[in-house]
């Protein structure tokens, strides 16, 4: 319950809630100009290993955090606040679209 509640503390959107969640499961959802993928590998260098390559949460640009097992009270506490850091780093040096590309989606997603 802490984890949940610190992450969304620090601004991330948590897939289930609560009183649904499976324990020791956690999904997050990231917006689009935040790669899961590169906050994963971020995380590894910092000690943290999170799920993010099957093909359900990779084409989601889902992380999960998985407490099975035992694991370090001192991990799960900093956990939401260096995830939040890597996310905001990532966000910063994400490509920015270019306005053709970004009306392009647009009206891709209209059916055109």
């Amino acid at each position: 319950r802490y984890l949940r509640g610190e992450l969304r503390r620090h601004g991330f959107s948590i897939l289930a809630a609560d009183q649904i969640a499976m324990v020791g499961v956690i999904t997050v959802a990231l917006p689009a100009d935040v790669s899961a993928a590169l906050i994963a590998r971020r995380m590894v260098r910092s000690g943290f290993l999170l799920a993010h390559r099957s093909e359900y949460l990779a084409r989601r640009n889902w992380l999960q955090i998985c407490l099975m097992g035992s694991w370090d009270d001192r991990a799960l506490e900093i956990l939401p606040k260096v995830l939040a850091t890597h996310a905001h780093a990532c966000a910063e040096v994400a490509p920015r679209k270019t306005l053709a590309e970004t009306v392009g989606d647009e009206f891709d997603a209209a059916g055109g």
